[in-house]
């Protein structure tokens, strides 16, 4: 990604620029939260959730709207705006999808992955069972924002949680899923 976006930004006086690809995790927000370059300067500057995506500490400065839109203009202007949404599509169906959640009552990722490994696979005559599914992006009121569906999967590693009395963490397990690709709607 970082070579399909090159160098961005002048050296010259003014506020030093910021890294494409910072620029580019913000616009990627504003698009996912249906944001206005305004409101998304806003949420950047107040949303400790959008700063971490985006790449910036606390104690970073965060780009304004005006930077915002002159990024957006100059990636339009180069003819990277469809290319760089390719890369992001083909880095996303290059690499598996890992699911997290918190450990609950139900055992269906579990048995999934039982199904596609060891026993499980061999019981199935050697064929995984391959499913389509999706993941959603929810606002804290708990809309929908932006679904990203994915095809032909299957489980290929699954972890379930540390298992020590001392520790204070959540009991989280994890899904590794190899997939086909991915589509995303908003």
């Amino acid at each position: 990604m970082r070579r399909l976006l090159g160098q961005r930004g002048g050296s010259g006086p003014g506020n030093s620029s910021y890294p494409a690809e910072v620029l580019l995790r913000c616009l990627l927000l504003g698009v996912w939260h249906d944001l206005s370059d305004p409101a998304l300067e806003t949420a950047i500057a107040d949303r400790i959730s959008f700063r971490r995506f985006a790449g910036l500490s606390l104690h970073d400065r965060t780009p304004d709207h005006s930077t915002l839109w002159r990024f957006r203009q100059e990636l339009s202007q180069d003819g990277l705006v469809d290319r760089v949404f390719a890369e992001i599509a083909r880095q996303l169906e290059a690499n598996n999808l890992v699911l997290k959640r918190g450990v609950t009552n139900t055992d269906n990722l579990f048995d999934w992955f039982a199904k596609c490994s060891g026993d499980g696979f061999a019981g199935a005559g050697n064929k995984l069972e391959r499913h389509r599914g999706a993941v959603t992006l929810m606002d804290a009121a708990g809309k929908a924002v932006r679904t990203w569906e994915f095809t032909e999967a299957y489980p290929v590693k699954w972890s379930g949680p540390k298992l020590a009395a001392s520790a204070r963490d959540l009991a989280v397990e994890e899904l590794e899923v190899c997939h086909c690709g991915f589509t995303s709607k908003s």
